[in-house]
């Protein structure tokens, strides 16, 4: 998975912290993409989940442990294998908006 990653976001580069939309925002700005284009794996459902909700990106619950199984407000992983799937799901339902 590392190397599909290009860059990593702090909080402290930023001065920012998730769930802060602007920190998200940053992370746009670097990628140079817009929001719909954009998904946001995270692990925390305040931060994470809520924080990529409210910036317009399409977030993915990382829920190693288990602890979410009924969580149904986005696609939901336990490994970080499954995202791969999700995003190439992702970007066929934006598809489909558009």
């Amino acid at each position: 998975m590392s190397e599909s990653v290009d860059f990593a976001v702090t909080s402290l580069e930023v001065g920012l912290e998730k769930p802060h939309k602007l920190f998200f925002q940053e992370a746009l700005n670097r990628s140079k993409v817009d929001s719909y284009e954009a998904v946001h794996v995270g692990d925390q459902i305040e931060s994470d989940i809520k924080g990529a909700e409210n910036a317009g990106l399409q977030p993915i619950l990382l829920d190693r442990d288990g602890n979410h199984v009924g969580y149904k407000e986005c696609p939901r992983i336990e490994t970080m294998e499954g995202v791969e799937k999700c995003c190439d799901l992702s970007v066929m339902l934006v598809a489909s908006k558009n």
